[in-house]
């Protein structure tokens, strides 16, 4: 694991009040139990922190100097933080988001979810129903030894649930249906045609009143 930390900024720091020195001798704590006599010493964490430096200047046996810097260990180690969550977003049904992390070393942190309703959740990986649709931000943080070391937040945005389909069956056409004609009045359809019978009957009228007449013609004749 390779957490570099150049002290340049706190070395620059001494020298500027450390002028006119004629012998000076430097003593680094590294906050790990680690030291350093080098005036501008680079030093590699083994493990992920937050550590106070500090930097002692002798003059002689004389201090003539000090000071503490903290050094975070962590950050510089995430390469990226995200959520991961589905595009589409449905009112009222389960919705799971997932933190991601890429870092250049082992790292491991803790997750809190801030959510639209003021509630937080923890956890890499949470499930969330949404009751309200429209735009809604989600923030994670990630927290190392509870200090806070990387944020994102994520606007979603919720579609209302889709209609449930229509199952109702279409009437059959072969059952017979009441259906107002062009008088108002309720005719049935089905597979007797009721028009048609009255037709036929009809016509056997005609007939027999044709050949009625017919008969009475030829009587007369006579």
């Amino acid at each position: 694991m390779n957490m570099k930390r150049t002290l340049t900024a706190v070395v620059f720091s001494l020298l500027a009040n450390a002028t006119h020195a004629t012998e000076l001798t430097y003593h680094w704590q590294f906050g790990d139990g680690q030291t350093s006599n080098q005036v501008q010493p680079e030093y590699q964490y083994s493990t992920p922190g937050f550590y106070t430096v500090t930097l002692e200047v002798f003059d002689g046996q004389t201090l003539s100097y000090s000071k503490q810097h903290e050094v975070d260990a962590v950050t510089p180690l995430i390469r990226q933080f995200d959520i991961q969550v589905a595009q589409t977003v449905t009112q009222n049904q389960p919705t799971a988001l997932i933190a991601s992390l890429s870092t250049t070393a082992p790292l491991e942190l803790d997750y809190q979810w801030h959510l639209p309703d003021g509630s937080k959740q923890e956890g890499d990986q949470i499930s969330l129903s949404f009751t309200q649709t429209g735009a809604q931000e989600v923030t994670l943080v990630g927290l190392f030894s509870g200090r806070q070391v990387a944020q994102k937040n994520v606007v979603l945005n919720v579609q209302a649930a889709s209609e449930q389909t229509d199952n109702r069956t279409t009437p059959d056409s072969d059952n017979d249906q009441a259906t107002p004609d062009s008088a108002g009045n309720r005719t049935t359809s089905g597979s007797d045609d009721s028009s048609g019978g009255t037709a036929y009957w009809l016509l056997g009228i005609c007939c027999f009143t044709l050949l009625r007449k017919k008969l009475r013609t030829s009587t007369m004749v006579r």
